[in-house]
């Protein structure tokens, strides 16, 4: 894995691709990632939450500048909420329109992060790096970068050693980000595409999404139906409340996951 990123970094900056600068993003003196479990206090049985600690892993300094990268364009997004206080801030500026039905909803995408296929996660990180106003480093160094950081994903438990195949460790710097703009370049996908009744509200906390609307029951089924059979990766929970719940009383579900 070092030998690759070292190879790597060094033919990009070779080629003009990325500045002299650039070989500051090979961590001098690596070790293997191990992975460790955080007790989810929260549920039945306190499952674990597996986290991968890339720290001095041959990707960590990559994964650190990729979401520099990445993080501002996660704000830009429509859906995107940062906290709870900024859901709340939010929140308390919607209104539904007067004599219609209303609807509160909640959903929850599974296992986020390990699903994300890499080349479909990829594809979303081209769609949001192209539409950057200045694409310096070009969309095609990042996504090599990036690919580095999903594929040079091995970790140790006890003294067996694993590799993940398949979406993004929850561990490494860039993780949330790159989470985010996939959900998000789904979220654009469906939005762009579903032909009923949206949402007037349709906000997200990473993998936890909250929402309003006045359509009725049967057209608010219809539209969390789309969004759940929408990508074969995605799966959601959800809830819904009518309108003597309130935003309040359900906001926090949307990040005590994350605490």
């Amino acid at each position: 894995n070092q030998s690759l990123v070292k190879a790597t970094v060094k033919s990009l900056i070779s080629d003009g691709s990325l500045p002299p600068t650039a070989k500051n993003l090979i961590v001098t003196t690596p070790r293997t990632s191990h992975i460790y479990f955080l007790p989810k206090i929260h549920k039945i049985n306190k499952p674990g939450r597996p986290i991968v600690s890339a720290c001095s892993c041959p990707t960590e300094l990559i994964s650190s500048y990729l979401d520099s990268v990445m993080l501002p364009i996660v704000k830009s997004l429509p859906t995107y909420i940062k906290d709870t206080n900024h859901a709340l801030s939010i929140f308390n500026d919607f209104r539904f329109p007067d004599n219609s039905s209303k609807f509160l909803f909640t959903m929850d995408v599974k296992s986020l992060y390990t699903v994300i296929p890499n080349a479909e996660g990829l594809r979303a990180l081209r769609h949001y790096f192209d539409l950057r106003p200045v694409l310096e480093p070009s969309t095609s160094t990042l996504l090599r970068l990036a690919e580095l950081v999903l594929t040079l994903n091995c970790f140790s438990f006890g003294d067996r050693y694993f590799k993940q195949i398949n979406g993004v460790a929850m561990g490494t710097k860039m993780g949330p980000s790159y989470a985010n703009l996939f959900v998000g370049y789904i979220e654009h996908l469906i939005f762009q595409q579903y032909t009923g009744p949206k949402p007037e509200f349709f906000g997200r906390y990473i993998d936890d999404c909250i929402g309003a609307t006045s359509c009725s029951r049967v057209e608010l089924d219809s539209f969390i139906s789309y969004v759940n059979s929408f990508h074969p990766a995605l799966e959601f929970t959800w809830d819904i409340s009518d309108k003597s719940v309130t935003f309040l009383d359900i906001s926090v579900s949307i990040t005590d996951d994350h605490l």
